[in-house]
């Protein structure tokens, strides 16, 4: 599945990129619990939930043939895509979850694109607000307690990001909203993590209130994908790992936002799952945010 890619394009299934992000609990987990997401490729050849070797509890689910396979403890996050509105191929989708008490809820667009002309420039991320709004309102009235998540396209720049005039609870009825903020680039001396903090206001500014962002971590590096000054990515050397994870250091001042996930894309050369450094950085931060007490959503 294609998940929170530091680009407007998706190309096919994303395998090998990782981000790290944060979010508050959710209604159908226990206001004690935390969540750690591990987007794409979950799941190993034997069947086996592969990110719970570093601490992640929610699974990235395409299918009931892999929500089956999870342990008591673990919940599914299920990859939708589509913003079509509640046709027939968005209920073959979200219907067979109806009873299922593992499932978190949906993951309903990554990068929707509310612009006049999307569906001839954009098309793969065209998104109508009103289909949104109707596939997030079927979700809520006939699963509940299911959750539903986009992740934000930003419609300017990382200096002054904007996303007014897109998507907030209002005009969707989405619960969560995801920030793919990524500070780590080629072009800067270090990491600029005030990157974060423009991305969270901004949000704010829209119309999206705190306790619904989900800001994504960077861990990923290198490869094909292209920053908007036409630079990349890059991961922080090993040694400043312990500063890259929120559970090393408050580095985001994001203090109540703590339910960290991470993804993966194909087009990054380094990432969380080939770098064996960061796994004790990760596991590090899942396990202290499990300590911790959710907010009551």
């Amino acid at each position: 599945m294609q998940r929170f890619c530091p680009t407007l394009q998706r190309l096919g299934r994303l395998t090998a990129i990782a981000l790290f992000l944060t979010f508050l609990g959710p209604a159908v987990a226990s206001a004690e619990t935390k969540l750690h997401y591990a987007p794409n490729h979950n799941f190993a050849l034997d069947g086996a939930f592969s990110p719970a070797s570093a601490g992640f509890n929610l699974a990235d689910v395409s299918g009931l043939h892999e929500i089956k396979r999870l342990k008591p403890s673990e919940l599914a996050l299920v990859w939708v895509g589509r913003c079509g509105g509640v046709d027939k191929d968005f209920l073959r989708i979200v219907r067979p979850y109806a009873r299922r008490r593992d499932l978190f809820g949906f993951f309903l667009m990554d990068d929707p694109d509310p612009r006049l002309f999307a569906e001839i420039r954009n098309p793969s991320h065209a998104c109508a607000s009103g289909n949104l709004r109707a596939e997030a309102d079927w979700i809520h009235d006939n699963i509940p307690g299911a959750k539903t998540i986009i992740v934000l396209m930003n419609m300017a720049t990382t200096v002054q990001p904007s996303f007014i005039n897109t998507y907030e609870p209002a005009n969707s009825h989405v619960d969560l909203f995801g920030l793919a903020a990524y500070p780590c680039r080629s072009s800067l001396p270090r990491c600029d993590y005030g990157i974060i903090d423009r991305y969270v206001a901004a949000a704010v500014d829209a119309g999206i209130s705190r306790d619904r962002i989900v800001p994504i971590y960077q861990t990923f590096g290198g490869g094909d994908w292209k920053t908007e000054t036409g630079g990349h990515y890059v991961c922080q050397p090993y040694n400043r790992l312990p500063t890259s994870c929120p559970a090393g250091a408050s580095l985001f001042q994001l203090p109540k936002w703590t339910w960290p996930i991470v993804g993966a894309c194909k087009k990054a050369t380094s990432h969380w799952r080939q770098r064996p450094a960061f796994r004790p950085c990760l596991r590090a931060t899942t396990e202290a945010t499990a300590s911790s007490k959710a907010l009551n959503r």
